[in-house]
């Protein structure tokens, strides 16, 4: 399973949820430490720099590169996962983001 040998610096209280595209974008940045090893886990370190270059570029793809990666992650436990929350939340908001133009499938 993921895990993070430091403390993260930001930690995410789950209590103010994304409201707009901008927020969410901010969210992702700020959780990035905490995202990073499980994205890395279930999408392979190899996949890393695809998911930063949509990051970086505020590209609508990356949300299909986090529901690949929740698919991917067993739901036993899965709340003990560091990152698991976030990535939840993400996707749970990622409807602000307006992405109905994203039609292009990412092969991974």
């Amino acid at each position: 399973m993921a895990r993070v040998t430091k403390k993260p610096s930001f930690v995410y209280d789950l209590k103010t949820y994304p409201k707009n595209a901008e927020q969410w974008w901010n969210l992702l940045e700020q959780t990035w430490e905490q995202l990073l090893p499980i994205l890395t886990e279930f999408l392979g370190s190899d996949k890393i720099t695809i998911v930063s270059d949509y990051k970086n570029s505020r590209d609508g793809k990356l949300v299909e590169l986090l529901e690949i990666c929740y698919s991917k992650v067993p739901m036993v436990d899965c709340q003990r996962i560091i990152g698991w929350s976030i990535l939840c939340e993400l996707l749970s908001e990622s409807d602000v983001l307006h992405l109905d133009h994203v039609s292009d499938k990412i092969e991974f």
